[in-house]
């Protein structure tokens, strides 16, 4: 049992809902954060830009989650090198810090990593990605990953939570009697945000290193997202017109996005739901802004 759990980014969608669960949980948690609003007792500044001197790191932590860095794949494309500063350079940095003062890391990563050719991707398949910030997160799982049993590596396919702003903007239009045109050519696994951190939970019970990938156990397409929100609505389905992504796209998953994940039903023993029911729960949980009494 971890005796004191550091998030290192909570001001992240998973960094500020696992902070709140382990503080549920009645965990010793500690957080960083960039927003000064935030400071307390349990939370403290700190950016990744900073010196490693101004990491404060509370007596007994033994386990840290990192969950900073700029995880948008636009601005990975378009500012590679002050990207790469963040997440490569000052995030291997970071865990290489962390290690040597007998700390076990959790580090976040991506099913970018690799180019989605096939499906169910396992975990030891050669890098490939395609996208600027899958790159970025190869290079910092090369080198965190001769740490041995001092790193975990979390691998995850696409959160849906409530706030999923794509989905917002489709029931909002659909509510108001607006055409909505999601591609047809573009998939994802979805993960319902609590699975993460019960996942992230037993990890660090458990403190299981290596790669460890969660994913659904399907691919889906936008359409068939889209679909599925207008039968939730009682919506007639015409006013779903399905496109194709644009060549130029960015976007991973235009063929597939699982990945193998062996290792979390058998060692883990956790089983994703069903990836429409992902979807069809996040869709009800969504407060529209035309909502009236919201």
């Amino acid at each position: 049992m971890a005796q004191s759990i550091l998030i290192i980014g909570s001001d992240s969608l998973i960094g500020n809902t696992f902070y709140h669960f382990l503080k549920v949980s009645g965990l010793q948690t500690f957080a960083s954060t960039r927003r000064l609003e935030q400071i307390n007792n349990d939370k403290y500044y700190f950016d990744l830009t900073d010196p490693l001197s101004k990491l404060v790191l509370p007596e007994g932590t033994d386990v840290a989650v990192i969950c900073a860095g700029i995880t948008n794949i636009e601005s990975c494309m378009i500012d590679p090198e002050k990207t790469a500063y963040i997440n490569v350079i000052k995030t291997i940095e970071l865990i290489e810090y962390l290690v040597n003062k007998n700390i076990f890391v959790i580090y976040i990563s991506t099913n970018q990593v690799f180019d989605g050719s096939f499906p169910h991707c396992p975990p030891d398949t050669p890098y490939s990605a395609i996208t600027e910030y899958g790159r970025q997160k190869t290079v910092v799982e090369s080198k965190i990953s001769k740490m041995g049993k001092s790193v975990a590596i979390i691998r995850l396919t696409k959160i849906i939570e409530s706030n999923f702003t794509l989905f917002v903007r489709w029931k909002n239009d659909l509510i108001q009697g607006k055409t909505i045109t999601p591609y047809s050519d573009l998939n994802f696994s979805p993960l319902p945000l609590n699975l993460i951190t019960s996942c992230l939970k037993l990890v660090i019970d458990s403190k299981l290193s290596g790669v460890i990938q969660i994913s659904g156990e399907q691919d889906l397409s936008y359409a068939k997202a889209a679909y599925i929100a207008a039968e939730i609505l009682r919506i007639n389905s015409n006013r779903v017109q399905p496109t194709q992504a644009p060549k130029s796209s960015i976007k991973y998953g235009k063929n597939y996005t699982t990945l193998c994940i062996d290792r979390l039903l058998k060692v883990l023993g956790i089983r994703p739901p069903d990836v429409q029911w992902t979807v069809r729960n996040a869709f009800n949980q969504i407060k529209c802004i035309t909502d009236s009494t919201k």
